[in-house]
C-alpha cells in the first residue's frame, strides 16, 4: 500500500511538472511566431498526454498486481493459521495416543505378571496333587496288604474247619475233642478278632479313600477354573496387545501426517518469503 500510494504521488508530482512545463514554455514563446508555437506545443501536450497515460496504465496495472498479491498472502495466511492448528490439534491427540499407550502398556504388565502368578500357583497345585497321589499310592498299598492278610487268615479257618470235620468223623477220644474244640474256639477267637480289625482298617482306608477322592475331586474342579481364568487371561492378553498394536499404528500414522503437514507449512512459510521478497520488489 505505501508503495502504490508513492506511485501515485509520483505521478501527481509528474502531472504537477508537466503542467509548470508547459507554462513555462507558454511564457518563453516568441509572440511573432504564434502557429509554429502552438503546434510545437500541442505535440508536446501530445506527448506528455501520452506519457502520463502511459505511467496511469502502469499505475493501473501494478495496483492490480498488488490486489491479487494481497489477495493470495491473505489466503496463504489463512491455510498457514489452519495448518498450524491441525498441527496443534494432531499434537494434542498424538499425546492423548501415546497416554492411552502408557496405560495398556501398564495393563500389559500387570497381566503378565498375575500370569506368571498363576502359573506358580498351576505348580504348586500339581505338586500337591503329586503329594495325594502319592498318599493313595500307599493306600492302596495298605489295602492290597489287608486283603492278603485277610485271604491268609480265610485259608487259616477253612484248613482248621476241614480239620474238624475230620476230628469229628474219626472222633476216638473225648477229652482229644474237647482239647481241640478249645484250640478251635481261640482260633475263632483269633479270627473274629482278625476279621474285625480287618473290617476297621478297611474301614479306615475307605475314608482315606474318600478323602483322597474328594481332594481329587476338589483338584479337577479347581483345575477346570484355573484353567477358564488362564484362557480368559490369555484373552485379555490378546486383546490389550491387540490394542497395543492399534494405538502404536495410529501413532506412527499421526506421527506421518504431522510430519506431512510441517513440510506443508515449510512450502507455505517458503512461499511467504517469496512474497515478503517480491513485496519489497515492488
Amino acid at each position: 500500500m505505501i508503495t502504490l500510494m508513492s506511485q501515485m504521488l509520483g505521478c501527481l508530482l509528474i502531472a504537477a511538472g508537466i503542467g509548470v512545463a508547459v507554462g513555462w514554455l507558454l511564457r518563453g514563446l516568441p509572440k511573432n511566431s504564434p502557429d509554429h508555437s502552438y503546434g510545437d506545443l500541442a505535440n508536446l501536450l501530445r506527448s506528455k498526454e501520452q506519457a502520463l497515460e502511459t505511467t496511469s496504465h502502469d499505475l493501473k496495472v501494478k495496483t492490480s498486481g498488488m490486489q491479487i498479491l494481497e489477495q493470495k498472502i491473505m489466503s496463504s495466511e489463512t491455510l498457514h493459521s489452519s495448518a498450524q492448528r491441525e498441527v496443534i490439534a494432531r499434537g494434542e491427540r498424538v499425546k492423548a495416543l501415546e497416554a492411552e499407550l502408557a496405560v495398556r502398556s501398564k495393563r500389559l504388565t500387570d497381566l503378565e505378571t498375575e500370569s506368571v502368578a498363576a502359573r506358580r500357583r498351576e505348580s504348586e497345585f500339581t505338586a500337591q496333587a503329586a503329594a495325594h497321589g502319592l498318599e493313595l499310592q500307599e493306600a492302596q498299598q495298605v489295602c492290597r496288604a489287608a486283603e492278603q492278610a485277610r485271604e491268609v487268615m480265610e485259608q487259616e479257618v477253612r484248613v482248621q474247619r476241614e480239620h474238624i470235620a475230620q476230628l469229628n468223623e474219626g472222633l476216638a477220644d473225648r477229652d482229644e475233642l474237647r482239647a481241640r474244640l478249645k484250640t478251635f474256639e481261640l482260633v475263632q477267637s483269633r479270627v473274629h478278632q482278625l476279621e474285625v480289625e480287618l473290617s476297621d482298617r478297611e474301614a479306615a482306608h475307605r475314608g482315606v479313600i474318600q478323602q483322597l477322592e474328594q481332594a481329587i475331586g476338589e483338584r479337577d474342579r479347581r483345575m477346570s477354573e484355573f484353567d477358564a481364568d488362564v484362557a480368559a487371561q490369555g484373552e485379555e492378553l490378546r486383546r490389550a496387545q491387540q490394542a497395543c498394536q492399534a494405538a502404536e499404528q495410529a501413532r506412527e500414522v499421526m506421527e506421518q501426517e504431522v510430519r506431512v503437514q510441517r513440510e506443508h507449512i515449510a512450502q507455505l512459510n517458503e512461499g511467504l518469503a517469496d512474497r515478503e521478497q517480491l513485496r519489497a520488489r515492488l
